[in-house]
């Protein structure tokens, strides 16, 4: 069975249900495949076989309806797994080996999903690339001498290359977004609470989000279904009742709102490629019955100010006890950032803090005239920065999570797909955002368009 490694998780479940397809020979196809190419990607820092074969074994006899039993899957190394060294991509965390997982790991074990090993992350999910980083960072599964998207870019990079079918990473201010953007896959930031934390390294409790990364709607979500739920020990965890996201996904978009921030995409600026796939989402959307508006998000240029002033100030009083103990192990780049919170004050983070009020005020209004808003996932594409050359341009350097930070500071859903690619073969995201727990509406309208689509279905040249 050439390339199981490729199938989706819906397929691979169905395939498992009806007996078909051995959890054992799928396991083993994607540590083939880690062995073979991952040299090349950096998509892991810890790879387990051992165990990934024995759960596999486990998930050969387990019990038939389990959601996501004997699919392969990675976490981002900063997500605590019982046993498994958990780095977060830093000296400081070298040698960690938690006693317990954390409750999305629980959860995704309990479920059947079978552990391949922990994707790599740039350093506390918060630096840029740096000579002194602990790890190598992920390489481009597209462009193998390009950025994968830094933060959760071990887990995209990993889903693009067929190295896992799923993996659960978290997003501050994109960092689902953007892998999944710069990878072409599908990647998913849910409503803030949703999803319980307990056990990820945190870097901002009033920003960052648990979520996940596939290859599409649908596989996101089969993932989603098994990952809601309510964390006690997460005091931002809201109780929801349980809810198969994937049961609705068949249902058409007619009569759908779709709200098109056009101002705020002039002001971001946007590269010209990336500008002509999302039209041409516009009208793919449109010939699926969607209607669209554009809308008037207001103060959304505050946000990536506002989202990186608390991102700092959170991060600082996270990470003090270490900073103060134990500065000397954290990279070069890491440190800077982090450490920058300590120069902020009060009045910094107040403003933040008002301008997060507006824009979520705003965002409200605008969701009582559409369900979606539509926008590129990113200005540009991984071409755009490599790892030795950031963007020269300082316009773009400024807004590359100007269509992403908007939505960590309302807490609002967003799933990032893909939606086209350039002359380069680089491929080009479309993002959808909906109104808080509204997570059924945006995957609903992402697994229509991927339905209309290949985009999603293309692999990298590997």
């Amino acid at each position: 069975m050439p390339q199981i490694y490729f199938l989706s998780i819906a397929e691979a479940g169905r395939r498992i249900r009806a007996g078909s397809l051995s959890p054992v020979d799928l396991v083993e196809a994607h540590l083939s495949r880690i062995a073979g190419i991952d040299s090349k990607l950096h998509a892991y820092i810890t790879v387990v076989p051992e165990l990934a074969r024995r759960q596999a074994r486990e998930a050969e006899a387990g019990p038939q309806a389990s959601g996501l039993r004997g699919i392969p899957v990675s976490y981002k190394d900063l997500i605590a797994t019982a046993g498994i060294r958990t780095t977060a991509a830093s000296r400081v965390h070298a040698n960690w080996i938690p006693s317990s997982d954390a409750y999305t790991v629980a959860r995704m074990r309990r479920s059947g999903a079978v552990t391949l090993g922990k994707a790599t992350l740039n350093e506390f999910a918060f630096s840029p690339t740096s000579d002194q980083d602990f790890v190598t960072p992920a390489c481009n599964p597209w462009n193998l001498s390009l950025s994968a998207g830094l933060s959760s870019s071990g887990s995209a990079a990993a889903v693009a290359a067929g190295l896992a079918m799923g993996s659960i990473a978290t997003d501050s201010g994109g960092s689902i977004r953007i892998p999944a953007s710069y990878c072409g896959v599908t990647g998913i930031k849910p409503t803030y609470g949703l999803v319980g934390r307990t056990g990820v390294i945190p870097l901002s409790y009033s920003c960052d989000h648990v979520g996940a990364l596939a290859r599409s709607a649908e596989d996101i979500a089969i993932i989603l279904t098994v990952l809601v739920g309510h964390d006690p020990q997460d005091a931002a965890s809201v109780e929801r009742p349980p809810y198969n996201y994937a049961a609705g996904l068949s249902r058409d978009i007619r009569g759908l709102r779709l709200g098109v921030p056009k101002h705020h995409l002039d002001a971001v600026g946007v590269d010209t490629e990336v500008l002509a796939a999302f039209e041409e989402s516009l009208k793919v959307l449109r010939s699926l019955g969607g209607t669209i508006r554009e809308v008037d998000v207001e103060h959304l240029a505050y946000a990536p100010a506002a989202d990186f002033t608390i991102l700092r100030v959170e991060g600082f009083n996270a990470h003090l006890q270490n900073l103060r103990k134990k500065s000397h192990l954290y990279g070069a780049g890491c440190f800077r950032q982090i450490a920058a919170g300590g120069y902020l004050g009060a009045t910094d983070y107040y403003r933040a803090m008002q301008a997060r009020t507006l824009i979520t005020r705003s965002l409200a209004s605008v969701f009582r005239t559409v369900d979606v808003l539509v926008t590129p996932t990113t200005p540009q594409t991984a071409a755009a920065g490599t790892f030795a050359r950031p963007p020269q341009d300082p316009k773009v350097a400024r807004s590359g999570v100007g269509f992403l930070a908007p939505f960590n500071l309302t807490g609002s859903p967003a799933i990032s797909i893909p939606g086209g690619f350039t002359r380069a073969n680089l491929p080009i995201g479309l993002q959808l955002v909906g109104r808080a727990f509204e997570e059924h509406t945006i995957l609903r309208c992402a697994h229509s368009y991927q339905g209309a689509t290949d985009w999603h279905t293309r692999r990298p040249p590997l």
